[in-house]
């Protein structure tokens, strides 16, 4: 063609590459053909076209760029820039090399992935042969042959790249660098690149490969199963950890995009060159009892020593932890489910239980809005991105990370993201004792309140420096009835309790124990008796849990909702006060006190307490139907209505929210509508007795004889304690028949009805408001007559 060959280059599996002088354009340009003997192969001469087809959309300049493909003298060519350097392999050399260039060369790498991701190309083929270093230091990536375009993705939309991109059993690439996805026939994306990347960061960081075999068939077993080989002890930890991320063999456990990763060696590099990221000792752990040491099993533990690199400002991390990426300073945080990397699924209620610890510790920082743990769960194994979750939280950073377990320690790798930006500002791994949880979790929350510049109450930091120790036996049993206590069925409730007793008994003096104990008890009857006992018994446990710590927002939230049920009106809103000026994002206590306020006919401030659980957990069907039940009580038809609809999009198997919304249409007199909403309440649920509802609906509908004779089962039911006497009123009230009513309602209070607290906002006795024995009630509750 019009190019002048100058001298041979190199030549590898897929072609012989030349130096050559581009006779039009006059410049100098490598050229690639297939060799002679290979011309005759249909398979390879597409191949290479392919190849230059797809790199020649990427304009990067860690992209070697690619000017021309063509044939000519029936040999298939790629024109392409002419790079004046060497082979990353070939600088690596036996040893590998210092830690501020390997994450230099993989920031520029992982720069060069992200964005041909981005445009809907993979690599494939990614290794240290296929990465040229240019005199000046510059990173170029070659030979994107193994690539392949994802068909019909957006160049904004790189979340699509989970579709298909090689045949079902193909396996492509070079060996040691393959993927175990691959290995097991499954298809390639763009995680695959990150487990390459994972092995070149590793190759470069040590000199030799984390995986190794003297046959094809014991790499592949090795890299299917076994662990990397350990890394030299002079790779800083930070960079192990970014490594052992990439090389996670679930693909879901890697960084979910190639920009993550960036990030994550963007975040490192400071504290690589000032040295401050080697294996860390700020926390007083020597080196010596660090290295060949099995990881440890304590979740809680990774966090402190987060704290401890963002306290003492560790290559220069706080400065950049909570910067300006544009979307101002940080206010708001969401936990997302730390990664169970123990490959154990039974560790599972430890990953998930050192999630709401940290959840717990961060939600007593006062000016930071941290998200429950309800709504961050259902991000459990997400493909969205860090900008999508943030925009469904309503939050400017999110924490993610993983835990891995192996015997008595435990490693956890931990990142920050600023949401808006999907910046990553930091990343570490860490590996601790599980007697240090407490004190880990205090110190995280601290240093991170620090780098986000919010107020510490002297209480909070004197609960800093003088963090306890906890038994470890005893922590993994709280953490496993947390994790029962949270499948809402009878099984695991009694489970749960049988955990904490057993905690109880290897440790007494941890405070949350006690504090959950009661809450099983409270909101879940007929666990173990008769309902008086087990109010007695969560009164005991709120008192011991505040006895070992008066500062346990947990405890006094405990505290209040049992004075709410005792209808110590005073004694309760005061509880519920402190519980939230200890734990400001306690999800509970604001959710409990509006219905108190509400109850009170405060309504305002009800509401506002209702609009701030809401936004504590976004995501919660509690909250999104809380919000509903305050307008229904308040008489805004049309806003209850689309609570309900909003909370039946979350979860639409949410029954709750379908017997409300049926009262909603009901109220707003759309009967047809009342009815199909009813219908879906009891196809969920079965519920096929509902007197109460029943009858109040038939009566509203001018059905009286078809509400007087549902009347003498109800009221049986009633009288033998199984519903609420209220609901007799509310039926008898639509009938007009008052006195009666107001009997049954006499009855309710007396017996301290669970619904009766509510009668003043309830729409269906609104007709009974005008009689001075409805002011008479509300005196004998304790509530104020308005």
């Amino acid at each position: 063609s019009h190019y002048r060959i100058l001298s041979k280059l190199g030549m590898g599996g897929m072609g012989v590459v030349y130096c050559a002088h581009d006779e039009q354009l006059h410049r100098e340009v490598a050229i690639k053909v297939l060799p002679p003997e290979a011309v005759a192969d249909d398979a390879a001469r597409h191949r290479l076209i392919r190849e230059a087809r797809l790199a020649s959309a990427l304009n990067h300049p860690h992209i070697c760029t690619i000017y021309e493909v063509g044939d000519a003298d029936g040999l298939a060519y790629i024109s392409m820039e002419r790079i004046e350097g060497r082979p990353l392999d070939v600088l690596v050399g036996a040893r590998g090399l210092s830690p501020e260039t390997v994450v230099r060369y993989g920031t520029q790498i992982a720069d060069a992935l992200a964005y041909a991701h981005g445009r809907g190309v993979i690599h494939r083929d990614l290794k240290c042969s296929n990465v040229l270093i240019t005199t000046d230091g510059r990173v170029k990536v070659l030979d994107f042959g193994l690539a392949k375009r994802v068909v019909g993705v957006d160049e904004n939309a790189p979340a699509q790249l989970s579709r298909a991109l090689t045949e079902s059993g193909a396996i492509v690439g070079t060996p040691q660098y393959i993927a175990p996805e691959l290995l097991r026939g499954e298809v390639a994306d763009a995680r695959s690149d990150l487990w390459s990347l994972g092995v070149m960061l590793y190759e470069m960081s040590s000199g030799s490969r984390p995986f190794s075999g003297s046959t094809q068939a014991e790499l592949g077993a090795a890299i299917l199963h076994a662990p990397p080989d350990p890394l030299p002890t002079r790779v800083p930890s930070g960079l192990a950890a970014v490594i052992a991320r990439c090389l996670a063999k679930d693909p879901t456990q890697r960084y979910r995009q190639a920009g993550e990763v960036r990030a994550a060696l963007e975040g490192l590099g400071a504290g690589v060159s000032s040295g401050s990221m080697a294996q860390p000792q700020m926390l007083g752990q020597p080196a010596s009892t660090r290295e060949g040491r099995p990881w440890l099993w304590a979740g809680a533990v990774a966090l402190l020593l987060l704290a401890g690199t963002m306290l003492f400002n560790l290559g220069g991390m706080r400065s950049r932890l909570f910067q300006n990426h544009g979307s101002g300073r940080i206010t708001s945080l969401a936990v997302l489910p730390l990664d169970n990397f123990s490959h154990d699924p039974e560790q599972q209620y430890f990953a998930d239980g050192m999630t709401e610890e940290l959840i717990t510790a961060l939600a007593q920082i006062g000016t930071l809005r941290v998200i429950s743990r309800t709504s961050v769960m259902g991000f459990k194994g997400t493909t969205l991105s860090m900008r999508e979750i943030g925009r469904k939280l309503g939050v400017d950073a999110i924490v993610e990370g993983s835990v891995q377990r192996s015997g008595a320690r435990v490693r956890i790798t931990a990142q920050l993201i600023r949401a808006a930006s999907d910046q990553h500002m930091w990343a570490q791994s860490y590996e601790r004792d599980l007697s240090d949880a407490l004190a880990l979790q205090d110190e995280v929350a601290g240093a991170i309140a620090k780098e986000v510049q919010a107020h510490l109450t002297p209480r909070q930091q004197a609960k800093i420096a003088n963090g306890r120790a906890v038994s470890p036996r005893a922590y993994e049993l709280y953490l496993r009835a947390l994790n029962a206590s949270r499948r809402w069925d009878h099984r695991s409730e009694q489970a749960a309790l049988e955990f904490l007793k057993q905690a109880l008994q290897e440790d007494s003096t941890y405070a949350p124990t006690w504090a959950v104990l009661g809450l099983i008890y409270l909101a879940h009857p007929g666990l173990p008796g008769d309902r008086d006992s087990e109010v007695a018994l969560a009164r005991h446990a709120a008192d011991r849990a505040l006895t070992l710590d008066p500062d346990l927002g947990l405890a006094h939230s405990l505290k209040a909702q049992i004075e709410y049920k005792d209808w110590n009106w005073a004694a309760a809103e005061r509880d519920f006060k402190r519980a939230s000026e200890i734990t400001p994002s306690l999800f509970e206590a604001h959710h409990m006190y509006s219905h108190l306020l509400m109850d009170m006919g405060r309504v305002e401030e009800s509401f506002q307490q209702s609009r701030t659980a809401l936004a504590l957990d976004p995501l919660n069907t509690a909250a999104t139907d809380h919000m509903g039940f305050h307008f229904l009580y308040t008489g805004q038809i049309e806003q209850a209505i689309a609570q309900y609809e909003a909370t039946l999009r979350l979860d639409p198997s949410y029954s709750a929210a379908y017997i409300q919304l049926s009262m909603a249409h009901e109220l707003a007199g759309r009967h047809d509508l009342a009815s199909s909403a009813w219908s879906k309440y009891l196809e969920l649920t079965g519920d096929s007795d509902s007197l109460g509802m029943r009858a109040v609906i038939a009566a509203r509908r001018g059905r009286i004889d078809e509400a007087v004779g549902m009347l003498p089962k109800l009221i049986d039911s009633a009288s033998r304690g199984e519903v609420d006497a209220l609901e007799v009123a509310q039926v008898l009230t639509q009938l007009g028949r008052k006195d009666e009513a107001f009997r049954w309602l006499d009855r309710s209070v007396a017996r301290h009805g669970e619904q009766v607290s509510s009668l003043r906002l309830d729409p269906f006795l609104v007709p009974l408001h005008g009689d001075p024995r409805f002011a008479t009630l509300l005196r004998r509750m304790g509530l104020p007559v308005p």
